[in-house]
Parts: C-alpha cells; sequence; structure tokens
C-alpha cells in the first residue's frame, strides 16, 4: 500500500514531517534547524504524537489515530498533531474537521509547520495545486536536511503523475536518513509506473529489509507481483502481510483482486467478508463493501453491485457524512451509467450535485466536483448518443478548467477532460482525433487505455489495437472498478484481431 494514497473516499493521507519538538509553545526561528520543527505545550503530547507518527509512516493507521487523539487531548492547540489525525481519520467529515482544527491552531507554531498545514490545506480543501507546490517547494529551502520535507514533495509529484520527479526527492530523502522507510516504499511505485521492474523490487527489497516485521513491506511487493500478472506470487505475500497483521485492511483488498482476476469470484468475495466481519470502523466497512461493488461488476452482475451501493449509502448516511454520501451517488451513478440504464444514472448524478452543494466542503473544492461531475454528465450524455449535448458540456467544462488553470490548475481535471473529449470523437468515428485526445488523457485508467484501443482499431492500426487492449485487460491494480467495466470486452478484443 502506497502512502499518501487517495482512498476511494477522497481523502489523502499525507505523509509525514515533523521531527524536532519545541516544548512550552515556543517555536524555532524560520530556518533554524536541520529538521521542521514541532510546537506542543505538553511532553506527554510530544510523547504521543511521536509514536503515532512512527506507526503512520509504517501506515499503521488505527494504531496511530489512538495515539494522535490521545496528543490533542493533552494539547488542543497541538497544530501538527490536528493534521495528522485528520490524516488518519475514518471519513471525509472527520478529515476536514482536522484540517480546519490544524489550521486554527497554526498560528502558534513554526514556520515549517505552517508551511505544511497551509500546503495540505491548498492541496485538499481548497484545490489549488499551484500554491501547494509553491509551498512544498519553500518547506525544501527552509529544511534541506529534512529527509520528510523532501518525502512529502516526492509525494506532491507522485499524484500529480510527475514520477521522475518524485523519484529524485525520494532518493534524496534516502540519502539524508538512509534506514527512513516511507521513500523506499513510494520509490517503489514510482519505478512501478514507469514499468522500470527491477528497480521497483529493489526498492522494495530494500523496503522490506528495513521493516521486515511490518505488513506493508509484503503488501506492497505483492501489488508489484499483482501488476505483473504473478497471481499465485502475490497471494502469498498478501498472506504473508497479513500473517504479521491480521487487520492490515489493504491486504484482504489485495487478496480480493488477486482471485477476481483468476476468475474465482467466490473466493473474493470471502476475502472481502472477513474485511467486513473484522472492520472496526467506517472506513474499513467501506473499503470491503467498496471491494465488494468492483467484484460483483467484474462479475457481471450489476443488480448485486447497487445492492453494495446501498450498503455503503448506508454506512455514509448513519455517520451523516454528506461528502461521503456525494461520493457513494458517483459511484452508483458510475455502475449505472455502464449497465445502460441511464436514466437512474441521471437521478444518481443530480443527487451527487446536491449532496456536494450541502457538503462542508469549501467552495473552490465544490466547484472541482461540480466540474467532475460535468464530465459523468458528458459521458452519459455520449452513451445515450447525444452528442450535441456531450460537445456543449466538453465546450463548458474546457472553459471551466481553463479558469481553473489560472488559479492552480488540476492535472487529473485536464486529463478528464480529453478524456471526454475522445470519448465524444470516438462515438462521432472521428478517431484520429480520438487517439489525439486519449492519448492526453489519464494513462493509468484502464478505461481510457480500452476506448483508446477502440480508436486505434477504428483507424486500422491493430499493433496499436492490441497493445492498449492487451494493457487494459491486464491493467491489474487493486479493485479498479476502470478496469471491471471493461476487462472482459478487452479480453474478446484481443482474441478477436
Amino acid at each position: 500500500m502506497m502512502d499518501g494514497r487517495l482512498n476511494r473516499g477522497g481523502i489523502l493521507r499525507w505523509g509525514l514531517l515533523a521531527l524536532v519538538v519545541s516544548l512550552g509553545g515556543m517555536s524555532c526561528a524560520p530556518g533554524g534547524g536541520d529538521k521542521i520543527p514541532v510546537t506542543t505545550r505538553s511532553p506527554h503530547a510530544r510523547e504521543d504524537y511521536l509514536t503515532g507518527r512512527d506507526l503512520l509512516e509504517r501506515l499503521r493507521f488505527p494504531e496511530a489515530r489512538e495515539y494522535f487523539e490521545r496528543a490533542v487531548a493533552e494539547d488542543s492547540t497541538f497544530a501538527l498533531a490536528w493534521l495528522h489525525l485528520a490524516q488518519v481519520s475514518t471519513s471525509a467529515r472527520q478529515f476536514v474537521a482536522g484540517l480546519e482544527q490544524a489550521r486554527r491552531h497554526m498560528a502558534g507554531a513554526s514556520e515549517g509547520e505552517q508551511l505544511l498545514i497551509k500546503a495540505a490545506v491548498a492541496g485538499r480543501l481548497e484545490a489549488d495545486y499551484t500554491e501547494q507546490e509553491r509551498l512544498l517547494r519553500r518547506l525544501v529551502e527552509l529544511y534541506p536536511r529534512d529527509e520528510r520535507a523532501h518525502a512529502e514533495l516526492g509525494n506532491f509529484f507522485f499524484f500529480r503523475q510527475r514520477w521522475q520527479e518524485a523519484i529524485d526527492e525520494y532518493k534524496t530523502a534516502i540519502k539524508i536518513a538512509p534506514y527512513y522507510s516511507p521513500p523506499y516504499n513510494q520509490l517503489g511505485y514510482a519505478y512501478r509506473y514507469l514499468e522500470r521492474w527491477e528497480l521497483a523490487e529493489k526498492a522494495f527489497e530494500e523496503y522490506t529489509r528495513i521493516i521486515p516485521d511490518d505488513p506493508n513491506p509484503y503488501d506492497s511487493y505483492a501489488e508489484l507481483l499483482l501488476k505483473r500478472g504473478k497471481l499465485d506470487q502475490a497471494i502469498e505475500s498478501y498472506r504473508r502481510a497479513l500473517a504479521i497483521d491480521s487487520g492490515f485492511i489493504a491486504s484482504y483488498l489485495g487478496l480480493a483482486t488477486c482471485f477476481m482476476l483468476k476468475g474465482d469470484y467466490g473466493a473474493a468475495h470471502r476475502e472481502l467478508d472477513v474485511l467486513l466481519e473484522r472492520a472496526t470502523d467506517d472506513s474499513q466497512r467501506r473499503a470491503a463493501l467498496f471491494g465488494s461493488a468492483v467484484v460483483f461488476v467484474d462479475e457481471g452482475l450489476t443488480d448485486s453491485a447497487l445492492a453494495r451501493c446501498k450498503a455503503l449509502w448506508a454506512v455514509s448516511s448513519s455517520g451523516a457524512d454528506t461528502i461521503a454520501m456525494a461520493t457513494d451517488r458517483a459511484f452508483a451513478a458510475r455502475i449505472l451509467l455502464e449497465a445502460g440504464r441511464f436514466g437512474r444514472a441521471r437521478e444518481a448524478i443530480a443527487e451527487t450535485e446536491r449532496l456536494v452543494a450541502a457538503s462542508s466542503l469549501p467552495e473552490s473544492r465544490k466547484s472541482l466536483s461540480e466540474r467532475l461531475l460535468l464530465v459523468l454528465s458528458g459521458r452519459l450524455a455520449v452513451a445515450e448518443g447525444d452528442l450535441e449535448t456531450a460537445r456543449r458540456i466538453e465546450r463548458e467544462l474546457q472553459a471551466r478548467v481553463e479558469a481553473g488553470d489560472e488559479q492552480g490548475g488540476n492535472p487529473e481535471e485536464a486529463r478528464r477532460r480529453h478524456e471526454l473529449a475522445g470519448l465524444i470523437a470516438l462515438a462521432a468515428g472521428d478517431y484520429g482525433r480520438a487517439v489525439e485526445e486519449l492519448s492526453q488523457a489519464d494513462q493509468q485508467d484502464a478505461y481510457v487505455l480500452f476506448r483508446l484501443g477502440e480508436a486505434y482499431e477504428g483507424m486500422d492500426d491493430r499493433v496499436n489495437a492490441r497493445l492498449m487492449y492487451d494493457r487494459a485487460a491486464n491493467f491489474n491494480a487493486v479493485l479498479s472498478i476502470s478496469q471491471a467495466f471493461i476487462r472482459r470486452q478487452a479480453v474478446q478484443r484481443l482474441a478477436g484481431l
């Protein structure tokens, strides 16, 4: 499992960037030390924070949460502890609340801590990625010998798909602190995305060497094996992670994926049922239910997948988590759209829009969500054959994306606009334009790769069509709904070429 990974509820688990603690509410002078200070009034809060930080860096989120909760109970003004408590929160609502607490109390913290909190707010609440990058670069300038600062900047690059820049920052962090484990994990994933398999494996080997008694190194290596189609070996590695920690939820999700890809749907569901039974909070329940819905989609059982969507909704609504409820309805809308149930998909999109408007998200984040929902509406119009409406939506989206670029554009959003433009061109039979647009869409999305294969096939380019269909069919990400929608079709198209 990746550190800093976006879960399906949309919560980014941020990396950690603090080492030295300043007691008595006093902050170190800007740039006054090698490491970013930590400001707290309580020695006990300091101890709990450091323990929680260690657990979080090893991706042991439930255990870390207990210590961060204790830290903010001991010092309610402990801004950095609030930030990290947000990162291990179990719901989107808790994440926003924790981040707001961090922002509220950051005035008494050091400049480095303030930069961390401001960067989190810029990226996660305000969707201003230009500002987020500026803040993180400033952090590295102030603390060039802080391994966590470089790892955090690396994580920013990683999630913008700027792989080489991420790799450079992770290497710097490792050079500063060879026994600091998180960069090895992220480095392995960055190399994996670049399909530099030997380097990825080496990074995961080093990660395992440093923390051999933790589950995540074996889980991360299993994901590499999964990606390469070595499903039996991946299962073995996931089992090893669970032998160390039977509550490590990521490995249940990985096992379910392996069994799904092997066509053993019963075994896939059993792994998710075990996770659901052992779940101790809503985030774990949601992970199990989401995974089960993906498996049902891959299995071709739309009604069963939608039943899981209802169960997801029940979890979110019981906690009055409007943000999670909106996520659940958008997920159901996508399933309904791909199943050809267009009327119900439209209703689900409209309900998602209402939930986003009623949520506690800042206006900038609501605006981003609205633009992403426009993509879903455009895809619905394409599926219904209403290309005139789809083109109107695409023009509106382009205008909004361009306006957003002036305020710190989101590369993911731009890739989604290219995806919609490509789907419109594909439906219109303009295969050259479809290839041009889809090639600028998210190449880490199996659905995009499949549609790109269709565009190449429309151009009678069988070589590239086969390449794209193969990549889509064997994309092998953990419980990818995008792959589940098209995997069987991709396999059939491969057989037909």
